[in-house]
């Protein structure tokens, strides 16, 4: 992958095979088809998790496609779009998948509007607002791994959240062990 061009070629065969995924989930969410117990949620993917991380990929791609593709792809990058966003939203499982993609959503516009805008107190705002989400998740991000800390318990009181420390810090131990 070279050129913009080799990109949109790229995401032309990524986008549409997302929207297959996302069209099968959408159908098992509204009752059209009944997927195997094991598929569920995540569609052909069989994981909510593991579809929400493809999704997402294939989400960001599209809308990047979408945005700077020539006008006659538009109309299939913007449909294409349209699906996957709606697995993801109307999706019953995958909280994260959703709170993940309104995040990268509101980060794209607050970097838009600190870098694209020609208001100068807007970009200048938006600078600010985007470097205290940077501390803030670096702040959060450091005291969720240290155990006793408010963050950490406030956290690990989260639906799901217990077990992903654990993995977590089994990972890190893996890591430290085996660094390369």
């Amino acid at each position: 992958v070279k050129g913009k061009d080799d990109w949109v070629k790229l995401i032309s065969w990524i986008v549409p095979i997302a929207s297959v995924v996302s069209l099968i989930s959408l159908a098992h969410n509204f009752g059209i088809i009944q997927l195997p117990a094991h598929f569920q949620n995540g569609s052909t993917l069989a994981n909510t998790s593991f579809m929400g991380s493809y999704l997402l990929v294939a989400a960001f791609f599209c809308l990047y496609a979408l945005m700077t593709a020539w006008d006659s792809k538009k109309i299939f990058f913007g449909a294409n779009f349209a699906i996957i966003v709606s697995a993801i939203m109307f999706n019953s499982g995958g909280r994260a998948m959703k709170g993940a993609f309104l995040a990268g959503v509101i980060l794209l516009f607050l970097l838009y509007l600190a870098f694209a805008n020609r208001n100068r107190a807007i970009r200048v705002v938006s600078r600010i607002v985007l470097v205290a989400g940077l501390l803030a998740s670096l702040y959060v991000g450091f005291f969720a791994f240290s155990e006793g800390h408010l963050v950490r318990n406030k956290i690990e009181g989260l639906h799901g959240m217990s077990a992903r420390f654990l993995v977590w810090e089994m990972a890190w131990d893996g890591l430290k062990e085996r660094p390369l």
